[in-house]
């Protein structure tokens, strides 16, 4: 494809030295051009700014023209700028080192009209075209590095961990010895608490500082390799969360270092685990406590419990308000014991003893057991109560008895807390794959979300302190441990006025497959 003719602007006063230039650049060269021309200075000047006929390939510029002279010429083009909008060839008859004036004043070769020649001329015009396309490639790097290393200042003044460009000591044998601060930012001071550090070594810093800081420093030095670390300074009294890379190839001795004091959040850090800790111990001191107690209690009970009994069948038999008094003494004591069981039960979860066993567990026959348990209550309590018809048994892993604990314990709350002449529904359902869920769904008054929030409290009555029915408050709380540690969950809806429907899920067991001999046997 044929190059497009370069466009080359003569500023020129005479007429005749205009038409030599046009014939030695169309006889010095196969390259093709087209013209245009400038009398004066001011002219050329508007010519090239205005683009009145460019923009411009080249401009031949004569040294002295009647208004103005070549640098004048080259200022104006320049107005402020690095460069000329196009590349300038001054034609002049002085000397090298008014040409050197001229180079130095935006032009990008000269030539003597003395020596002036075709051939001369055209390699001036393409030198001139290449040294300004360098010029203007070597403007634009630069200014990209201007610009980088603004953003690079920006970024280093502007963010708040601290920074520093260290150089690496070593000694004779090869071993970082020292590390000199060649440049730190801003928050470096606020970070460690030292100021003046450039030019300054971190032996002369801080005196004393562990070897650590100096080693980490020399091996990314010496690898390449990038370090991450949080160490704790004794000399600063600080803690530090440091990265540090090498700048540059090996063997080069600098590295950057960025990092963060995090005593603060350590201080934290420890003070919370401190707390944990304490916490931990008093909670297992209160479950022993509980535990001891429990046992303690339990013997004088059983002795309350067993002579009460003895005098309630003793000869004669007790007189009338002797019995009264007897009931009264047992119904305690029963209580007391179930209390009691309570507080066993409790204390030995929370101190991590208690111990259930996992197998395959017949949700059927759970139902039926606890049905058995639960009806005479109902019925005592005017409550109606009714329990699914499974149409398969519903194996799931579980402890038989624990599982029994907890739906007893939801199935007495729904007839303790509901209303008179009110409900309980037992529903047990269970999708393919998906836990086998027991629900006990009763008419009475419902939960606000504040006792929603406060339902697994241990010792939280929900405001029932006051009420005719006895409690602890800790028997969801067995529930809900026995069913985590059983690896099923337990929950709650509730509306206020409504009722509640508490329910609990167990995994599915696997299916038993019968062995070769009952196979055979079948």
């Amino acid at each position: 494809m044929e190059k497009p003719p370069w466009h080359i602007l003569l500023m020129e006063d005479n007429a005749e030295d205009r038409a030599d230039l046009r014939q030695m650049l169309l006889r010095g060269g196969t390259r093709r051009f087209r013209f245009s021309e400038a009398s004066t200075g001011a002219q050329g000047v508007r010519k090239v700014l205005a683009l009145e006929e460019g923009p411009f390939d080249c401009l031949l510029l004569d040294y002295r023209l009647p208004d103005m002279d070549a640098m004048e010429v080259l200022a104006a083009l320049r107005n402020g700028a690095d460069m000329p909008p196009c590349p300038v060839v001054v034609i002049t008859g002085a000397a090298v080192e008014e040409g050197q004036q001229l180079l130095s004043a935006g032009a990008q070769d000269f030539i003597g009209k003395r020596w002036t020649g075709a051939d001369s001329l055209n390699r001036a015009v393409e030198n001139a075209v290449d040294r300004y396309a360098l010029q203007r490639e070597r403007l634009r790097a630069e200014d990209a590095l201007r610009a980088s290393e603004e953003r690079y200042r920006a970024l280093f003044n502007s963010i708040d961990a601290g920074y520093a460009v260290v150089e690496v000591m070593f000694g004779e044998n090869g071993t970082a010895v020292d590390a000199r601060y060649l440049e730190v930012n801003p928050s470096f001071a606020r970070q460690t608490g030292l100021v003046g550090a450039e030019g300054q070594t971190l032996h002369a810093l801080v005196p004393g500082i562990e070897t650590l800081w100096v080693e980490t420093f020399g091996t990314v030095a010496l690898t390449g390799v990038p370090v991450r670390l949080e160490r704790f300074s004794a000399v600063m009294d600080r803690w530090f969360d440091v990265y540090a890379f090498r700048l540059g190839n090996a063997p080069s001795p600098q590295v950057a270092v960025l990092f963060h004091d995090t005593t603060e959040r350590k201080s934290t850090e420890f003070a919370l685990i401190a707390a944990k800790a304490e916490a931990e111990a008093a909670n297992r001191a209160k479950s022993q406590f509980l535990l001891n107690m429990s046992h303690e209690l339990r013997s004088p009970l059983s002795s309350i419990l067993g002579f009460t009994q003895l005098i309630e069948s003793s000869k004669p038999r007790p007189t009338p308000a002797q019995q009264d008094s007897v009931e009264q003494i047992l119904l305690a004591g029963w209580y007391l014991s179930g209390l009691i069981n309570e507080l066993l039960d409790f204390s030995t979860i929370e101190s991590g003893k208690m111990v259930l066993t996992s197998r395959a567990v017949s949700i059927a026959d759970v139902l039926d057991d606890c049905r058995a348990l639960i009806e005479p209550q109902a019925q005592r309590s005017g409550i109606q109560i009714e329990f699914p018809v499974l149409a398969e048994s519903f194996l799931v892993k579980a402890d038989p008895v624990r599982t029994k604990q907890v739906l007893i314990n939801l199935l007495t709350n729904a007839i303790k807390y509901n209303r008179a002449s009110g409900r309980v529904d037992v529903r047990c359902t269970a999708a393919p794959g998906q836990p086998v869920r027991v629900s006990v769904e009763d008419t009475g008054q419902g939960l606000t979300p504040a006792q929603l929030a406060q339902l697994f409290d241990p010792f939280n009555r929900l405001g029932q302190e006051g009420s005719a029915e006895p409690g602890t408050g800790i028997g969801l709380v067995i529930c809900q441990r026995l069913v985590e540690q059983m690896g099923g969950r337990i929950g709650v809806e509730s509306r206020p006025g409504l009722g509640s429907c508490f329910w609990f899920e167990l995994q599915l067991a696997p299916v038993p497959h019968p062995s070769a001999d009952q196979r055979t046997t079948d």
